[in-house]
C-alpha cells in the first residue's frame, strides 16, 4: 500500500536494518524520516479496512509509538549522530585509508561525540525536534509513564528519589546514555588502532621535520623494539641522514605513502641507503585499518560454495573466491589483449591432443 500512494512523487524505500552496517541503519533511519506522513497514512488505512484483529492491533501500537514525541526525539538525536558516523564508517572501509587518516578521523569523531554531550546540545535538538513536530503533525510533550520505586524499609533515613520529570528522565536514561556507550565503545575498540599510529607517527613527513634527535631517537627505538624481527636499531640514523640528505623534498610531501614513493620512484638511486626506513613504511602501509574486507570475502563464501558445490576443494574454491572478490580487476584483465595471449599461453602448455 505504501509502494502504490502516487502523491508522493519521490518515495524512499523502507528498508531493513542489518546489524553489522552503520550504513544501513543510516539509510532505514533516512526513510522513515522522509516518509513519516505516508507511512502514518498507510497505517490509519490498514487499521480501518483489515479484517484481522492482530493487524488492527499492531497498526494501533505502532501509531501509538511514532505519535509519540520520544519517538520524534530519538529520530533526530539519531539522524544527528548518523551524519557523522556514517562518514566515518565508510571512509574508514576505503582501500586507500591508513592508520593515520583513521586515527585522524577517530579523534575527530570523538571529539565530536563529545560535544554532543552537554546541556545546549540538548536544548538544540529538542528545539529541531519541536520544529519537526509541527510539520507531522505530533505533540511536543514527553510521555509521563509511571516510574517503578524501591520499596522503603522502616529503618531507612533516605527516602527513594526518583526523576519525575519525563524530559529530565529522556535525558538521563536515553540521551546521556546512547552517548555514553557510543563513546565508551569508540574508545576501547580503537584505541590500539591509535596507539599503533602513534608509533609509527615518527615516519610522518611534517612530524619528522620538527622532531630533534633526541625525539627521533626514542621514537625510532620504541617502533624499533615494536617490530625487532623487521626493523633493526638503525633505523635512528637512517631517519636523521634522511632528514637531512632530503630536507627540502620532505616538506614538499604529506604523508608515508609521498615518503615511500619519494625513496623507491624519484630517488631511486637512495633506496640502498634506507633500508630500514623503507620496511618501516611498508609495515604501516599493509597494516590493515580495518576487518571489513575480510568480512566481505567470508561473505562470499556462503554464494560461491553452495548446496549445489559440496564436493568442492580447497583449491578451486580459493580460487573462485579471489575471481568473486577481485571482480573490478578482473573486468579490467578481460577487457585487455593481455588476456588472449595468456589464454593461448595455458591452451598450449596443456594441450592433450598429439600433434601427428
Amino acid at each position: 500500500m505504501l509502494s502504490d500512494d502516487s502523491s508522493e512523487k519521490y518515495l524512499i524505500t523502507l528498508k531493513k536494518v542489518c546489524p553489522t552496517r552503520w550504513s544501513s541503519r543510516n539509510d532505514a533511519l533516512l526513510a522513515v524520516k522522509k516518509n513519516f506522513l505516508l507511512i502514518m497514512k498507510t497505517l490509519y488505512q490498514l487499521n480501518l479496512i483489515s479484517n484481522k484483529k492482530d493487524e488492527r492491533e499492531e497498526c494501533k501500537s505502532i501509531i501509538n509509538i511514532l505519535e509519540s514525541f520520544d519517538f520524534l526525539v530519538l529520530v533526530t538525536f539519531f539522524s544527528s549522530l548518523f551524519e557523522i558516523i556514517n562518514p566515518v564508517s565508510k571512509a574508514l572501509q576505503h582501500e586507500n585509508n591508513d592508520l593515520q587518516k583513521s586515527s585522524i578521523l577517530l579523534s575527530n569523531l570523538l571529539n565530536r561525540l563529545c560535544q554532543f554531550r552537554n546541556q545546549n546540545s540538548f536544548k538544540s535538538l529538542l528545539n529541531e525536534s519541536k520544529k519537526l513536530a509541527k510539520e507531522w503533525g505530533v505533540t511536543t510533550v514527553f510521555k509521563n509513564s509511571r516510574r517503578k520505586t524501591a520499596k522503603h524499609f522502616f529503618d531507612e533515613l533516605s527516602q527513594d528519589e526518583r526523576i519525575s520529570d519525563p524530559e529530565s528522565y529522556f535525558k538521563v536514561n536515553v540521551y546521556y546514555c546512547c552517548l555514553d556507550i557510543l563513546i565508551s565503545q569508540t574508545k576501547e575498540r580503537f584505541q590500539s588502532l591509535c596507539n599503533l599510529s602513534n608509533i609509527f607517527e615518527i615516519l610522518q613527513p611534517e612530524k619528522l621535520l620538527s622532531s630533534s634527535s633526541e625525539e627521533i631517537l626514542n621514537a625510532s627505538g620504541k617502533l624499533s623494539a615494536k617490530y625487532s624481527k623487521d626493523i633493526s636499531l638503525n633505523l635512528c640514523d637512517q631517519l636523521m641522514a634522511l632528514k637531512t640528505c632530503l630536507n627540502s623534498e620532505i616538506k614538499k610531501i604529506y604523508s608515508i605513502k609521498e615518503l615511500i614513493e619519494l625513496l623507491l620512484v624519484k630517488f631511486n638511486s637512495l633506496a640502498s641507503s634506507f633500508p630500514e626506513v623503507i620496511t618501516a613504511c611498508f609495515l604501516f602501509l599493509t597494516l590493515p585499518v580495518t576487518t571489513a574486507t575480510a568480512e566481505r570475502s567470508f561473505s562470499k563464501l556462503k554464494l560461491i560454495k553452495n548446496y549445489l558445490r559440496t564436493s568442492m576443494g580447497q583449491e578451486r574454491l580459493s580460487d573462485l573466491s579471489l575471481l568473486s572478490i577481485e571482480a573490478e580487476t578482473l573486468e579490467k584483465i578481460k577487457s585487455s589483449s593481455a588476456i588472449n595471449d595468456l589464454i593461448n599461453q595455458f591452451a598450449e602448455k596443456k594441450a592433450r591432443r598429439v600433434n601427428i
